[in-house]
């Protein structure tokens, strides 16, 4: 288990330093046990954008874990932290992420969906920066916690565009 979880930092850690030209991932979702992802990389001066489409292999408990921490967060930021029926009902199902092509900030944006009696409602927090100097402080910053899941989310994805699934690893080769 510890090896597992190393090779999680391992990726977060590969994920934010490719940040500044490498893999950049825009667009995580999850809901009703499908994921889906879009990034882009570079290709040449251009960013190739791809789509990883919805699929509903399971993924891997850390992927499952960070992605429903979201759901704190993204209540937390519209006000809506201390409501219990929302806290036991709405779930984020999907990430959002913006790049600023001159400082590589990021800014993040949580898409919502709280059932209701007949139907439901989607929201989207405002945006939230990412936070490049512990001066910048206030409402338009995402906290670290932020940040942090948030990377994790995106690494999560990303191993399981990869081929990492909680049935195991899908491309993995013999031997």
């Amino acid at each position: 288990m510890a090896k597992k979880g190393q090779e999680r930092e391992e990726a977060v850690t590969e994920l934010r330093e490719l940040a500044g030209g490498g893999e950049r991932v825009t667009l995580v979702g999850f809901h009703d046990g499908k994921v889906e992802c879009e990034y882009s990389i570079p290709n040449g001066n251009v960013r190739e954008s791809i789509s990883f489409p919805k699929c509903a292999d399971k993924p891997g408990d850390d992927f499952a874990d960070a992605f429903e921490a979201l759901t704190d967060h993204a209540l937390s930021i519209i006000g809506l932290n201390d409501t219990p029926s929302w806290e036991e009902t709405a779930r984020v199902t999907k990430l959002h992420i913006s790049y600023d092509p001159k400082s590589g900030r990021r800014g993040y944006v949580l898409t919502m969906y709280q059932p209701l009696e007949h139907g439901g409602v989607v929201l989207n927090t405002p945006v939230r920066q990412e936070r490049l100097e512990p001066t910048e402080i206030g409402a338009g910053f995402a906290s670290d916690e932020l940040r942090n899941t948030a990377s994790t989310v995106c690494a999560e994805a990303l191993a399981y565009v990869r081929g990492q699934r909680e049935q195991g690893e899908l491309f993995k080769r013999a031997g």
